[in-house]
């Protein structure tokens, strides 16, 4: 009996050259050749497109594929990625919208922001073509960041979209949550809210540790491992059998000390205070008493007269 033909990889477009830009690509590249079951996706990096022409045939280059115009992106790619600044998706998809490529049939373009939705799309929804979000739900630091196995993705699109680009985060090592459009900003805001916090308190105690007389100490790394140390727990057991600290052994004199230590530096108290009105509601899960965390609450603000 004749063999049934191979299927057609998923011919992938990547617009952008920045950090996600940069960690896709290289991702999808790297599905190149590596074995898959036969119910697997296949897909293939077809090219790179830019605004900066330079940066685009530097990563085309170290991705062992093409830098694409936009035209010949949209002419030859199935999924178009849009790894663009929020700001400038809705104009990047008004250029592929108006780049006058044939739509391919099923052809169909994502961006990777996490609080913008699909409507900035539209253009591209207008002539034809399925729209989506697809984000990561990553940090991706530096240009040397790549696609983390394991990481959560959400996405935002029609039934058919959806399973093309969760198959996508499979191969990718990542699973795959939908997301209602009206939620996106919500969820972006928790995203941000988690690393802001967390860069926050460490860029604020470098500062203390600083007037400690550790300048010359390497403070950043050793919180980031302090962070990460407690991080790891939370992961583990959730936040609030996770949490560490004087808080949760409710320490009052310690908060105290704290407290009266930090009355003099503003930023570095006021934060402190904010974080642990924060955890708060998570003490009485660790079974403190309601006067206690009473206490601790009150005991954030220092003393009166701060």
């Amino acid at each position: 009996m004749p063999r049934s033909p191979e299927p057609m990889p998923l011919r992938v477009a990547v617009v952008g050259t920045g950090r996600v830009a940069t960690a896709l690509a290289h991702g999808i590249a790297g599905l190149r050749g590596q074995p898959c079951a036969a119910e697997d996706l296949d897909v293939e990096l077809i090219g790179v497109a830019g605004r900066d022409e330079a940066a685009a045939h530097d990563l085309a280059a170290a991705c062992r594929t093409s830098a694409l115009p936009l035209a010949v992106a949209t002419a030859g790619a199935d999924l178009v990625v849009l790894a663009v600044s929020d700001d400038a998706i809705p104009a990047v998809a008004a250029r592929l919208a108006g780049a006058g490529a044939p739509v391919r049939a099923g052809g169909a373009a994502v961006h990777v922001s996490g609080a913008t939705g699909r409507d900035a799309l539209t253009p591209l929804a207008a002539v034809g073509w399925a729209t989506g979000c697809w984000h990561p739900l990553q940090a991706f630091a530096t240009r040397r960041s790549r696609i983390d196995p394991g990481s959560l993705w959400t996405v935002t699109a029609d039934p058919a979209l959806t399973r093309t680009v969760t198959a996508l985060t499979a191969r990718l090592g990542g699973q795959a949550h939908p997301l209602a459009d009206d939620h996106r900003a919500v969820y972006h805001a928790a995203a941000t809210l988690a690393v802001t916090s967390a860069v926050a308190g460490i860029a604020q105690a470098q500062a203390l540790l600083s007037r400690c007389g550790l300048g010359d100490a390497p403070t950043v790394p050793a919180l980031a491992r302090l962070v990460a140390g407690s991080l790891a727990g939370v992961a583990e057991v959730g936040p609030a059998q996770g949490l560490t600290g004087p808080l949760v052994r409710g320490d009052l004199g310690t908060v105290r000390r704290h407290a009266a230590a930090l009355a003099e530096q503003p930023p570095a108290r006021d934060l402190y205070a904010a974080s642990g009105r924060a955890v708060i509601p998570l003490l009485a899960e660790r079974g403190l008493a309601p006067e206690v965390t009473a206490a601790l609450a009150g005991a954030l603000d220092g003393p009166p007269g701060t």
